[in-house]
């Protein structure tokens, strides 16, 4: 393959990776969006199926992991690196306010 059909094909199409370094987790819920956007330091304006690159940040600024924010209908797929499935829920469920547990 050359180099020009290499560029277009990850211009063009769309490539599925193992990553093992990569968390994913999933937000449901009716109020899936507010907590979210209660944490994310980004404007969460998402159509379904549109993705956002944000932060966690801790209360002095400081990064807590890369995030990628996906709509899906109205549940969220988070993919961080850098946090375990375990430690990422944990953060987002500590830093959510408490009504929306």
């Amino acid at each position: 393959m050359s180099l020009r059909e290499e560029l277009d094909a990850l211009r063009l199409h769309t490539a599925l990776a193992d990553l093992d370094h990569v968390t994913v987790l999933r937000v449901t819920g009716e109020d899936a969006f507010d907590a979210l956007d209660a944490v994310v330091p980004a404007d969460l304006f998402l159509r379904d199926g549109q993705m956002l690159h944000t932060l966690l940040l801790q209360d002095d600024g400081q990064p807590v992991v890369d995030l990628y924010v996906c709509r899906d209908d109205e549940d969220f797929l988070l993919l961080a690196e850098g946090l375990s499935a375990t430690d990422l829920r944990s953060w987002l469920q500590a830093a959510w306010p408490a009504d929306l547990h």
